[in-house]
């Protein structure tokens, strides 16, 4: 036995895969590699030693007559075998380590951020190629991603990246060259080129944080055998066959200086590049100022007609003008149009967190020095400069805000692509319609907010949309449409997802929720409470569990993740039109807009977003069911009411709620009042969050420091809200209270 170990071998099998031809010197590679994991595995004679030994006869029965088919057949064994060897994991197993040094960690990271982007852009033209056609420009495009990605990737040595990003450049080359169209097979090839590329970019950031070897996407040698096998099939061409018509309408990466009315267009046999035979026709003349793609910036080298990524030849002697290099000058039909080029700096983002948070501090030792008794008395010259210091100081504050924030772009773009996957699960056409990308919200929040909108897409798809011939049925078109939308309300980002679907079934749901015990037989519930009760854990009125949604646990996920972003949802529907679910979130984590009241002697912060208004109730306002239930009724709406003094333990408070104030509020489709004795005003503060020793911690949401120095907690709607059950509630105004002494 050699000292090698049948992992080890598994995973030199897999990249030996990704790196050989199907000739007979890469069959005889992988023939002999084979032969030693047989040895190696010879002495278990389990099904892993059966894996090999079929694969080693496919190679010998296949390898002279279909040579391809031999390497899907050795492909197929590796894939196997990993998920043999990697099952169970045994006890300190794992990729071997790695040390990479600082400078190689830089590199990796500008890759991976690279990367990510061009593979975010090659999403959304490939979403836009299947729905309008592919277009010069576009297929240029997305060549130019995997070849930069394949470039990259080489020089640090990721050979797996290297050769499927190859595999899928070859494949948009042949596009590029007309053999054969951006659609069926080879889209979907492309797609999930860009998908499992993604899962090896995200890999690649785990092995570096773990600082061990890079494991390979387990699909990638199957998927390369199919690319492969993909171009084999194309037919040849001919020696004598005539050269397609150029283009020239097809923007250079150049100075757009260069292009000039008195240039004459370069002769067919000038120029190697076979366009699109579909785009010949519909390609845009050039623009001034036409844009090319952030993933192409790093290949400045070749031309955007060269049909592959080796550097131009040498130009013939005879060869027209425009083959030699263009001057940067311009050019002598006018001048061109000077565009200043907007400059961006990385900065680790710890740092910018620290800056916020020294800002926040700044501003409440501007805010205590602002309301100091020292400084009552001072003239008006030091008051108009504490109010200057403090117009600075909240002008700082929202730039520091704003580095934080990135546009909602790309999780919306992901989104694109889920659909087209689950629509397609279900059996379903499904299209999803975006508005609202550029709305800026806080990075963190931004993350946070992909899992919600996955999981929301997902019931979109499988629950909302019905099946084509049910749409055909009711006068809709076979394809279902999906709404997404970000946009700023006040001090607020709406999140909205809609469908043109079935919507919500109010009687289903009711009856699904009183089999659970969630709500009472004879409750009188409104839409907007009954539609909450789809978010309660293990929740679904699914016929059948299926693979994209049925279990209760999504909406779940949904609700539980967005309120741990201070936000709610709202759900609107209407039966066989389709349902809105809409997300309101705040801007940012880091800071609240809060109304600060007060209970006895101790001060509350409620987030202004949970706030509907604030009055003082008249004797016939108030009403009790029983002993302890207490009612408030505003405008023929009845209502709970929260004594925060006796929930929060808060003595000296007042009693008579028609000396003191109501707040009401609303969360998650209920709405309450909470007692207090005074709202005082409106802060903008900075949250701090709570250890785990401050009693009823579950009824606050953090802490913050108030304009005196003092610390104001932030009370928890959410849970306030949640203390009033749907068993023990009136919602309307059809039961009969008891009137109030």
């Amino acid at each position: 036995m050699g000292t090698t170990s049948p992992a080890q071998l598994v995973e030199q099998l897999a990249g030996l895969v990704l790196s050989v031809d199907a000739d007979e010197a890469g069959l005889t590679s992988a023939y002999s590699a084979l032969g030693e994991l047989e040895e190696e595995l010879a002495a278990d004679a389990g099904e892993a030693f059966a894996v090999v030994k079929k694969a080693i006869r496919a190679v010998s029965d296949l390898r002279a007559i279909a040579p391809k088919e031999a390497l899907k057949a050795v492909s197929d064994a590796a894939m196997r075998l990993q998920k043999l060897l990697s099952a169970p994991p045994q006890k300190g197993a794992g990729p071997k380590r790695q040390a990479r040094d600082s400078e190689t960690l830089e590199l990796v990271r500008d890759f991976l951020q690279e990367s990510g982007d061009g593979l975010a852009s090659a999403d959304e033209m490939l979403l836009s190629i299947e729905s309008v056609g592919a277009t010069t420009e576009k297929v240029n495009a997305l060549f130019r991603v995997f070849h930069t990605i394949k470039g990259v990737a080489g020089f640090l040595e990721l050979t797996e990246i290297v050769s499927l990003a190859h595999s899928t450049e070859s494949l948009m080359n042949e596009v590029r060259d007309g053999r054969c169209p951006l659609s069926g097979e080879a889209l979907d090839l492309v797609f999930k080129a860009t998908a499992v590329l993604r899962q090896n970019l995200d890999a690649l950031k785990e092995a570096c944080e773990a600082s061990v070897e890079l494991v390979p996407h387990p699909e990638a040698p199957g998927l390369i055998v199919r690319l492969k096998d993909f171009l084999g099939r194309l037919p040849p061409v001919a020696d004598d066959a005539p050269p397609m018509p150029v283009i020239t309408t097809m923007p250079a990466p150049s100075s757009p200086s260069s292009i000039t009315p008195k240039t004459p267009a370069p002769a067919p046999v000038a120029s190697s590049f076979t366009p699109l035979p579909s785009a010949a026709a519909v390609v845009p003349a050039p623009r001034p100022s036409a844009s090319i793609p952030l993933s192409s910036a790093p290949e400045l080298a070749p031309r955007a007609s060269a049909p592959a990524p080796e550097p131009l030849p040498a130009p013939e002697p005879d060869a027209p003008a425009p083959s030699a290099p263009r001057p940067s000058a311009p050019s002598a039909a006018g001048p061109a149009v000077a565009t200043k080029m907007r400059e961006t700096v990385k900065v680790d983002l710890e740092r910018v967190d620290s800056m916020v948070e020294m800002i926040g501090e700044l501003i409440i030792v501007e805010s205590m020095l602002k309301h100091s008794r020292e400084l009552s008395s001072t003239t008006l010259n030091m008051r108009n400069t504490l109010g200057q210091l403090g117009k600075i100081s909240r002008d700082l504050q929202n730039a520091a805000m704003r580095m934080r924030t990135v546009p909602v772009h790309t999780a919306f773009q992901k989104m694109a692509r889920l659909t087209r996957e689950v629509g397609r699960k279900a059996g379903k056409e499904v299209v999803l319609v975006t508005s609202g990308e550029g709305t800026e919200m806080d990075r963190a929040m931004v993350e946070r907010l992909e899992d919600p909108l996955v999981h929301m897409v997902r019931n979109a798809c499988d629950h909302g949309i019905e099946a084509p011939a049910d749409r055909l049925a009711a006068g809709k078109p076979a394809t279902g449409t999906l709404t997404l939308s970000a946009s700023h309300k006040g001090g607020s980002i709406i999140i909205e997802l809609s469908d043109d679907g079935a919507g919500l079934n109010r009687e289903r749901i009711l009856k699904k929720a009183i089999e659970k015990g969630l709500v009472s037989s004879g409750v009188a519930l409104t839409d907007s409470e009954v539609f909450q009760l789809i978010f309660a854990p293990g929740f679904s009125t699914a016929a059948k569990v299926t693979e994209v949604s049925g279990r209760g646990v999504g909406m779940d996920v949904v609700k539980r993740n967005v309120e741990a972003m201070r936000g709610r949802v709202v759900i609107e529907s209407v039966l066989g039109q389709g349902s809105t679910f809409r997300l309101v979130m705040p801007l940012t984590l880091a800071i609240i807009d809060g109304m600060l009241i007060s209970v006895g002697k101790e001060r509350y912060l409620v987030p202004s977003l949970s706030i509907v208004e604030a009055l003082q109730p008249t004797r016939e306002m108030l009403s009790s069911m029983g002993e302890r239930d207490e009612l408030l009724t505003v405008r023929g709406q009845v209502m709970p009411m929260l004594r925060l003094s006796t929930l929060l333990g808060v003595e000296d408070a007042r009693t008579d709620p028609t000396t003191a104030l109501v707040v009401v509020v609303e969360s998650v489709g209920k709405r309450i009042g909470l007692l207090v004795d005074q709202v005082i005003a409106q802060q903008q503060v900075v949250i701090k969050a709570l250890d785990k020793g401050v009693g009823r911690a579950e009824f606050y949401s953090g802490a913050a420091i108030l304009s005196d120095g003092c610390v104001g907690l932030i009370l928890n709607i959410d849970k306030l809200c949640g203390l009033i059950t749907y068993k023990h509630r009136v919602t309307s105004g059809d039961a009969q209270p008891e009137a109030r002494p």
